[in-house]
């Protein structure tokens, strides 16, 4: 087995097994460079030498910048791909379809010559400039505004690497700011819905939405979950790993035990919701197209999937559990998230103030003036 190259402060392999390595230096002026160059050999050679640059003040700044080598958006974005697939992102599906909406827009410019205006420009394409009163439902097509900032955000992360690369030195992202984002908004499934919408969705759905509906798991996390994570005889199911990146356990009702059982378990899927290909989960749950044409079958309106799992939130709390127990069954990361669903239980809030105000404070002896 060959041994791993000793570790030299100042020289690196980046992508990480790709043979391409850097060296990372301070010149005299305690200004920082980094530089392609190649093999480790010969990293470990222009190393060295710029060092000695550095130390008989001989090394000239502009000799490295001459270096940089013009770059169009479509060769940072390519670069952000492939760094994205190494990683392994869960959204890189995502990612890519965002890439390629700004390779079609801005992909043959040149990295250096995009300003501020060629962004906001970008922007206002995405959200086609037509948004409602609130903020956040578009009219005529646009897109929201929770996804239009994910757009800038990607074109944002694509610059910030190729800075990291030394492909560029300036962001043009560093003016602009994202859209205000509306995030109270909650709405909840009534009872009367969820029998409506039962009655128009294909029986062949009807666990997947029962499991979201009463276990408030994001989208990703049900069709990620596999049969080893749901046990039957403690009543749980378990996220592996969450948006927070932390595994939980959320109690099984009546109806998702029954849901569960029903669903016919795949010889070589070990997942609960398989998709069509081997092995593989259900890819996108329900389609958007679909999903729009059940709701409309069913009159409901302005009602996302992602409301299945506020509904869920919101019984939890219009039962009375303690916020800080829904936290944890959501997997929300701070509590100001869960906040949002307080003022659903005005009652039992006010009750656990009023037993605060009721509480019979213990003897306090009395403060003594000072004797002078």
């Amino acid at each position: 087995m060959p041994r791993k190259p000793e570790k030299k402060r100042g020289v690196y392999e980046y992508p990480a097994k790709s043979g391409v390595w850097w060296i990372c230096y301070f010149d005299q002026y305690r200004k920082r460079h980094r530089e392609k160059v190649g093999p480790r050999s010969r990293a470990l050679e222009e190393y060295e030498k710029r060092k000695t640059e550095v130390r008989l003040w001989k090394f000239r700044p502009e000799d490295v910048k001459g270096k940089h080598q013009a770059c169009t958006v479509a060769d940072i974005i390519r670069d952000f791909k492939a760094s994205a697939e190494s990683r392994k992102l869960k959204s890189v599906d995502d990612i890519k379809q965002r890439l390629a909406w700004w390779e079609t827009r801005l992909g043959s410019r040149d990295a250096r010559s995009i300003v501020k205006k060629d962004i906001e420009d970008c922007r206002l394409e995405l959200s086609n400039s037509r948004f409602a009163s609130n903020g956040q439902k578009p009219k005529e097509g646009g897109r929201s505004v929770a996804t239009v900032n994910r757009y800038l955000a990607t074109l944002k992360s694509v610059f910030l690497l190729a800075i990291e690369n030394d492909k560029l030195e300036k962001n043009p992202f560093k003016k602009v700011k994202l859209l205000k984002e509306e995030n109270e908004r909650i709405r909840i499934l009534t009872e009367e819905e969820e029998a409506r919408l039962f009655a128009a969705i294909p029986t062949d759905y009807h666990a997947l939405v029962t499991v979201a509906l009463h276990t408030g798991m994001r989208k990703g996390e049900l069709l990620a979950l596999k049969w080893r994570d749901v046990d039957f005889k403690k009543g749980l199911v378990t996220v592996r790993k969450s948006k927070s990146g932390k595994a939980r356990h959320i109690g099984m009702t009546d109806l998702v035990v029954e849901a569960l059982q029903r669903l016919p378990r795949m010889l070589h899927n070990p997942f609960v919701f398989p998709g069509e290909k081997p092995g593989q989960p259900m890819k996108n749950g329900i389609k958007h197209s679909d999903w729009v044409k059940y709701l409309q079958a069913a009159g409901i309106e302005n009602l996302h999937w992602h409301d299945l799992r506020h509904t869920f939130a919101s019984w939890l709390v219009m039962e009375g559990v303690d916020l800080y127990k829904v936290k944890q069954l959501l997997g929300h990361e701070s509590i100001e998230m869960t906040q949002r669903y307080a003022h659903l239980a005005p009652e039992s809030v006010q009750r656990e103030v009023d037993v605060l105000m009721n509480r019979v404070p213990s003897k306090v002896p009395s403060v003594q003036p000072a004797v002078s």
